[in-house]
């Protein structure tokens, strides 16, 4: 028996290279990595859940109305935003903007969000940005962050 298996990845073919080229012109100007809007279904329920118990009582246990609304706000509000320019990191309270200049490069830790690593030694949390988003995050980058997915 002989082997004839392709190599892998495939040989790039002129077709390739100019989907390639035509997805990089079509890239937006922003582009946000926010948590999946579907993760507001199980707050729903535990606000729903959270009602039985609070109207029970409402005077000492109303506060625990607080926590899915905190929750919602939370996935609404995080995420990061990647530019030509930089990206620009939304947390809870307040937003920061990195250049990519200042950028040394990323750490991946498993099962945790992305950190970038600035040119002066410290670190930054990338809100919403795991392993599973990190291409999506090399896409969008125009170019400054390399493809995990190229070799």
């Amino acid at each position: 028996m002989s082997d004839t298996h392709q190599s892998v990845p495939p040989q790039e073919s002129s077709h390739t290279s100019e989907e390639r080229d035509t997805r990089a012109r079509e890239l937006p100007a922003t582009y946000t990595i926010r948590t999946s809007r579907q993760t507001l279904i199980p707050i729903g329920f535990l606000f729903i859940c959270t009602s039985f118990v609070a109207l029970g009582w409402p005077l000492v246990l109303g506060w625990l109305f607080l926590i899915p609304i905190a929750l919602a706000f939370y996935v609404l509000r995080v995420g990061t935003t990647v530019n030509k320019t930089g990206l620009i990191l939304h947390r809870i309270f307040g937003d920061q903007k990195i250049s990519w200049s200042n950028i040394k490069g990323i750490r991946m830790r498993k099962h945790r969000s992305a950190r970038v690593i600035l040119l002066d030694g410290t670190e930054a949390t990338l809100p919403a940005v795991n392993v599973d988003r990190l291409r999506e995050l090399a896409v969008t980058s125009h170019g400054h962050i390399p493809d995990p997915g190229e070799r």
